[in-house]
């Protein structure tokens, strides 16, 4: 079913597809994991970021 519904793609890291209909994707390398009682949490660094530019808009104020 995999590719079936979305158009995949791979980026820098070559290890997480990614889906090309959505607006913003993020690749991140897991730094480090945090245990608590009830849950974790996953701290991770952007390695890059991929967005439809279309979308973006670069309005700046003086």
């Amino acid at each position: 079913m995999q590719g079936e519904l979305f158009k995949n793609f791979c980026g820098y890291l070559k290890t997480a597809p990614m889906s090309e209909q959505c607006n913003l994707n993020m690749e991140c390398r897991l730094v480090k994991t945090v245990d608590f009682p009830n849950h974790g949490v996953f701290i991770g660094e952007v390695i890059a970021s991929y967005c439809d530019d279309s979308l973006l808009t670069f309005t700046f104020a003086c």
